[in-house]
């Protein structure tokens, strides 16, 4: 259920920067004191007096002094209030990050890249221009109210209620367009996302739009979601404009009205001429706040808007949570044991496992295999825990896996995935992922068991060389077997292939080979195939169809029973 969400659950985040916001606070009661001390001193201007000259000179001294203290004021609560809103948009994007660390697989299934990123980006910049302004604008917005006020109705009581008698219609006017302001804010900052996605799908995927001349057809879509986005600022800009020509017509009139009634009362001697000035600036002072925040207006619709997509995100939740009573095992043998587990992925009927029971001994090397879809992937995923099963029991070494610690379960386990993921960075710090304290003998170890280590020491940088976004400037197998180099690096005692020789040429896949069989080594194996050949010495295969085991046994076993691995294995041979 949708939360309702306002700026005040931000109020938190303040008060790690209490220091800087209460100096802010005092700044802006130092400004307005000089702004409400500029018309007073003003006013005494007009009672000049010829022998009066250093007192008059000391009034206009007065007045530069307070205009010096009115411009430093200003720049200081700009400046501190930027840096209110950086540290706190830092802080936020912080705990965003950190939260999405701890989103299971099962939400990315269902939010694009490109969403998040809008909210980590977009979203949180445009709420820091609000975090340091919102406090400043409301507070200086009443101060100034107030000093103004208290001063006009010192001076002339008729014409103070007079200048105050329209302000509620400029505040129901303000209210009306804020739900306004909002509605059109959540519609852009919802389109910018849908920006973002189409441009990282398409820049991502620029290879196959081009392989396949689609670009007319990427430039359509884009172009629809670009469009829709401008008209969500066209009516954003209609509420704006419609907002500041009614506020702008309110203040001239609440001028004119403030000019007629103050020069009938200085005909009829109610009210020196100087005082009339004095009010008028007053006025302009009360006006100002109200000006501003017709301005501010907008950016605290998109920025409330910008808030309630990140809060959006801090209010889900992990599905998948650690026992809080959890001990982690002194020691880690590797047994798994699958007991009427099944499982559906959320908001679908279809069951992608259905009833699976199977053990897997110590140290033993088994495939997984089937044809796509046959929830090989899926049991695989079980095992560190990346989804739930719906029913049933995993467990390790006799202890069912939701009594084990989960940041330890991950650690014992090694994935090698069939489309190996490479950061954008160093081939260093590729294989260095797998254990960040490595010793640079250790990472060439590793590389060296991964049959990689040749390759690397053959590039100008070495280790360094830089790999390209998602392993760009490698080949395939390369990819692999720094994604191997990765797991040897880490050490697990149970490691999982998914389908990683499914895509590679006969010397990739021989490399790759000679590399895995050095990592089995003692360690409990999950091999996923598609093609039976790489995994028929394994010691023992379970067949999946449709989320079932349909078979199991030796691949001499199997073969021999000429079932349903024994057509799949021909396929593959023919």
């Amino acid at each position: 259920m949708k939360q309702n969400h306002t700026l005040k659950e931000i109020v938190p985040y303040y008060r790690t920067y209490k220091r800087k916001f209460v100096t802010n606070i005092a700044l802006i009661i130092l400004r307005i004191g000089c702004v409400t001390l500029i018309p007073l001193l003003t006013r005494q201007l007009f009672y000049f007096q010829p022998d009066h000259t250093w007192e008059y000179l000391g009034w206009v001294g007065g007045i530069i002094l307070a205009i010096v203290g009115m411009v430093w004021c200003s720049y200081e609560i700009i400046r501190v209030g930027k840096e209110i809103g950086a540290s706190i948009e830092s802080d936020l994007r912080r705990d965003l990050f950190a939260h999405l660390q701890k989103l299971n697989f099962s939400y990315y299934d269902t939010h694009k890249t490109g969403h998040l990123m809008a909210r980590m980006t977009n979203d949180l910049g445009t709420l820091s221009g609000t975090l340091h302004q919102l406090p400043e604008d409301l507070l200086n917005t009443l101060l100034t109210l107030l000093g103004a006020l208290v001063v006009m109705f010192w001076m002339n009581t008729p014409l103070a209620l007079i200048a105050i008698l329209p302000l509620p219609v400029a505040v129901w006017m303000g209210i009306r367009s804020k739900k306004k302001f909002k509605m059109h804010s959540h519609r852009i900052r919802a389109d910018i996302g849908r920006i973002n996605s189409t441009m990282e799908n398409s820049i991502m995927g620029i290879r196959e739009v081009q392989s396949f001349a689609n670009e007319a057809m990427q430039m359509v879509e884009f172009e629809k979601i670009n469009r829709r986005f401008c008209t969500a600022k066209f009516d954003l800009a209609k509420t704006a404009a419609s907002y500041a020509a009614f506020m702008l017509g309110f203040m001239r009139v609440h001028g004119l009205m403030i000019t007629v009634a103050g020069s009938l009362m200085c005909v009829f001697h109610q009210l020196p001429i100087a005082d009339l000035i004095a009010f008028m600036m007053y006025t302009r002072f009360m006006i100002m706040p109200i000006e501003r925040l017709v301005s501010f207006s907008d950016q605290y619709a998109q920025g409330l808007a910008a808030f309630e997509r990140f809060a959006e995100i801090l209010d889900t939740q992990p599905e998948i949570k650690q026992d809080p009573a959890a001990i982690p095992p002194e020691q880690v043998k590797g047994a798994l044991q699958f007991n009427q587990v099944s499982f559906a992925y959320d908001g679908t009927d279809r069951t992608v496992l259905n009833d699976v029971t199977l053990a897997v001994e110590p140290g033993a090397i088994i495939a997984l295999v089937g044809e796509s879809g046959a929830g090989k992937s899926t049991l695989a995923s079980l095992v560190s825990r990346f989804y739930e099963a719906t029913t049933g029991r995993i467990l390790l070494d006799g202890t069912d896996i939701k009594k084990q610690p989960l940041y330890w379960l991950r650690q014992q386990i090694g994935v090698v995935q069939q489309v190996p993921f490479l950061f954008d960075s160093s081939i260093r710090y590729n294989i260095g992922f797998g254990r960040p304290d490595a010793t640079e003998a250790e990472l060439r170890e590793a590389a060296k068991q991964a049959n990689i280590l040749e390759f690397i020491d053959s590039l100008p940088e070495g280790m360094d060389t830089m790999v390209g976004e998602q392993g760009v400037m490698l080949s395939g197998g390369q990819r692999q077997r720094i994604s191997i180099a990765r797991v040897f690096l880490k050490n697990p005692p149970i490691i999982i292939f998914d389908e990683a020789t499914s895509s590679l040429d006969n010397e990739s896949e021989r490399l790759m080979q000679e590399a895995m069989n050095h990592l089995f080594k003692g360690r409990t194996t999950l091999i996923i195939a598609h093609r039976l050949s790489t995994v028929k010495h394994a010691d023992y295969t379970y067949v999946f169809r449709e989320g079932c085991i349909e078979e199991s046994g030796t691949h001499d076993d199997l073969m021999a029973a000429e079932g349903y691995y024994h057509q799949l294995y021909m396929q593959g041979q023919s």
